[in-house]
């Protein structure tokens, strides 16, 4: 297998936060042929995993982003991570043969290109790339430094911190700047990982500041410099090198 260039490493690591980009280098059209993968398209809103199925699947995402949460058989749901271009997720090596207690529910939140690649197929593409090794190894690392780092941060982090960077990823990621941010209350308390009356009172204080209006189910972003500055140290620092790699 011909080993992948490696992206510009300025533009791969970030301060640890709950978006994750431009892990992995681009799959070739030659390296799908070579493994069988097969391209996919999902919808938005679109569930990639399926629950009370167990998942053996991951995903290489082209363009898009998903969003990761942990659930359980009584229905409650954890809001993790989102992914976007250029990684792959979930990460496995093995085929797992037993349901667990809880599950991972991966889902669309714009319109995703990506490519599935079974674990076992992974593993063979790893064996194969020890550079791929590396970049999953690199990204994996992240994943699991952002949930040290996120553990911590939730218990100082200010409730209006933490939706504000969750608002900010929305904003810029779903593209829907124009025509407003169509989300429900409940869906959006459930990604910040807050309660209702909290993710209430935030967007209260927004309105207040004129950060933000709500109309029919919709958020509409009025004052995107507010709402960077809304946002953690992590966040911000995210957005300047994002902007940084544009220009």
């Amino acid at each position: 297998m011909k080993k992948m260039n490696r992206k510009n490493t300025e533009q791969m690591h970030f301060i640890p936060g709950p978006y994750f980009q431009d892990f992995i280098p681009d799959i070739s059209d030659a390296v799908i042929k070579k493994y069988g993968l097969a391209k996919v398209h999902y919808a938005k809103g679109q569930e990639l995993t399926t629950p009370g199925t167990i998942n053996n699947t991951a995903w290489f995402y082209q363009s898009g982003m998903v969003h990761v949460a942990l659930t359980n058989s009584a229905g409650n749901s954890q809001s993790l991570v989102f992914y976007g271009p250029d990684t792959i997720f979930p990460v496995g090596v093995f085929s797992h043969e037993n349901l667990i207690d809880y599950q991972m529910e991966i889902t669309a939140m714009t319109e995703v290109d990506a490519i599935c690649i079974p674990y076992l197929t992974l593993r063979q593409m790893v064996l194969d790339d020890s550079e791929l090794g590396l970049h999953l190894l690199e990204e994996d690392c992240q994943f699991i430094g952002y949930f040290f780092y996120s553990t911590m941060n939730r218990t100082w982090l200010p409730s209006r911190t933490q939706a504000a960077d969750v608002l900010w990823l929305l904003y810029t990621r779903m593209e829907h700047r124009n025509n407003g941010i169509a989300i429900s209350q409940e869906r959006l308390a459930s990604l910040i990982g807050l309660s209702h009356a909290q993710t209430e009172r935030v967007l209260k204080d927004f309105r207040k500041e004129g950060i933000l209006k709500t109309s029919r189910g919709k958020l509409f972003i009025l004052d995107e410099g507010k709402l960077l500055s809304a946002c953690s140290d992590d966040m911000q620092y995210y957005a300047e090198r994002m902007k940084n790699s544009k220009a």
